[in-house]
């Protein structure tokens, strides 16, 4: 009986944890910083995002479980690939790719 009554309250707790990462709001453009222009939303993260686009007015907050879509963070050159590292809900993730191409701004994961 005790088995059952954790289960449940861990499955519980996994659909409070998925209800609540949802749609966040724009808070403000911070303006183009570099070659990324950086936006702020309600969650209390910037994002960066392509220069010559507007900062969406909403979008999905990233998943706890490290998928979804990453943000770009930075890349490094190893031999004949690229490693381009993104942010997704708290932890670092990466992608390899041929050098002379260029990092997507957005990975999804």
């Amino acid at each position: 009986m005790k088995t059952g009554k954790r289960l449940a309250a861990t499955l519980l707790s996994g659909w409070a944890a998925a209800a609540a990462a949802g749609p966040i709001s724009l808070i403000s453009d911070l303006g183009v910083r570099g070659a990324f222009r950086h936006c702020e939303y309600s969650n209390g993260t910037v994002y960066m995002f392509d220069p010559g686009r507007t900062c969406p007015a909403s979008m999905q907050e990233p998943t706890p479980n490290g998928k979804g879509t990453g943000i770009f963070k930075g890349e490094s050159n190893e031999g004949t690939s690229k490693l381009c590292i993104y942010r997704v809900s708290g932890q670092d993730r990466s992608i390899r790719i041929d050098v002379h191409a260029q990092c997507p701004l957005n990975q999804d994961f």
